[in-house]
């Protein structure tokens, strides 16, 4: 096998280890998809080496949609991608380019098209390319399409108010160095690997369930060989931003889904309304580091019973307590205990992955207001989450993140 060969097929290894390695955000039980693929190729010995041969190898895979209830037919989005696949002539890219060649080789321009995300609004199509026709390596990229369940293109301007640029822009840059583990005054290059000390936002991203996922190809910041780098911006962290008929704020109404991430660690709880005006909240928790102990603290600033709060359940967390109004609680900036002044819902333990859910009773209330932070212990030292010091202190001290949940 020669080295032109070995490299294309890295490069459709490379492409087929990305797609793989993707979360498809959407129930694949309920999606009834087909699945379509186009070859075609030309090879041709080498003149000036006849024992070798150029190979162009053009290959497209795309969905078939089967019309389902949960999807509208997107086979009308795909149109392109196979007229583009129907100009592409394999014998012509070959006689073009052989008389130059010393030695053969395969030549690959492969595309992979796939449902990515579904939400009750929108959906959104991944392209993946992966392209060689010789050099020291090929090249790959992937770009996402967002539509409206009835065919609309999504653009990030059809999704927020005017003049929205320079907020993004800043809140992405605050999400983006939290979930990679970098301060906010840690350099881009130093720290990442960027070309330039400067945030930007990559030209693609992706509208899924959880958030706004945002996705870099090779070169678009960093070098080749550091590979592609994406991060999700959750919903949650730009409501002020979006347009008041905005479909992102239907996603969310549906979903009742708030999602916190950073180097540290992963947050995801999920509000559900049930009777008898009780709201059910499961917290997945995940440890990205292996620390000796984990703390993660829900307050409840307009609740001050704990018997508004039932059926308490952990899983792989050591202990879980509810603090009332009036218990004693330890404050990290006075350096002891105090009494609290509203409730305080606190597990622990030291597991990678863990859950906890629990039932608040929330009569009375116009919108449930969570304050949700989690402490990260090694021996004696403490890392947090959010680590801005300055975020919505509670009454323990700590930073916090803050959800406000209407009823």
């Amino acid at each position: 096998m020669n080295k032109l060969t070995k490299n294309s097929l890295l490069l459709v290894a490379l492409l087929s280890t990305v797609i793989n390695a993707q979360e498809l955000y959407y129930n694949m039980d309920k999606i009834r998809l087909g699945e379509q693929t186009l070859k075609k190729k030309y090879c041709q010995p080498i003149k000036k080496n006849p024992l070798e041969r150029l190979c162009y190898d053009e290959e497209l895979t795309y969905p078939i949609s089967y019309k389902n209830k949960a999807l509208i037919d997107f086979n009308k989005q795909i149109e392109p991608f196979i007229k583009n696949y129907k100009k592409v002539n394999p014998k012509k890219e070959v006689l073009d380019a052989i008389n130059d060649m010393d030695s053969g080789g395969e030549w690959t321009n492969h595309t992979l098209v796939n449902l990515f995300a579904i939400t009750n609004k929108s959906y959104t199509l991944a392209e993946s390319n992966s392209n060689y026709s010789g050099g020291a390596h090929g090249s790959f990229y992937l770009e996402y399409q967002n539509y409206t369940k009835d065919g609309k293109k999504i653009t990030l301007d059809t999704l927020f108010a005017k003049n929205y640029q320079t907020k993004l822009l800043k809140i992405s840059e605050k999400v983006y160095r939290e979930q990679k583990g970098l301060s906010k005054n840690d350099s881009l290059i130093e720290k990442d690997g960027w070309f330039e000390d400067k945030f930007i936002l990559p030209k693609t991203f992706a509208i899924t369930p959880n958030g706004l996922l945002f996705f870099y190809n090779q070169y678009e910041i960093k070098a080749y060989a550091s590979g592609t780098t994406e991060f999700l911006l959750p919903y949650n962290q730009i409501n002020k931003l979006v347009k008041p008929d905005s479909l992102l704020l239907d996603i969310q109404k549906v979903n009742d889904h708030y999602y916190y991430i950073s180097g540290l660690g992963y947050i995801h709880l999920n509000m559900i309304k049930l009777k008898q005006n009780r709201v059910k909240i499961t917290v997945d928790f995940k440890d990205l580091g292996y620390h000796d102990m984990d703390y993660l603290s829900l307050s409840f600033p307009d609740i001050k019973s704990k018997k508004r709060f039932s059926k308490l359940h952990i899983v792989e967390f050591k202990k879980i307590h509810v603090y009332g109004a009036g218990s004693m609680i330890y404050n990290q900036e006075l350096k002891k205990a105090v009494k609290s002044h509203y409730t305080l819902v606190e597990a622990n333990g030291k597991k990678e992955h863990s859950k906890m859910s629990f039932i608040v009773d929330t009569k009375g209330l116009k919108e449930l207001n969570i304050l949700i932070h989690a402490t990260f212990k090694d021996g004696k030292k403490s890392r947090l989450m959010p680590d801005d010091y300055n975020q919505n202190i509670g009454q323990q001290g700590y930073s916090n993140y803050t959800i406000n949940y209407k009823l």
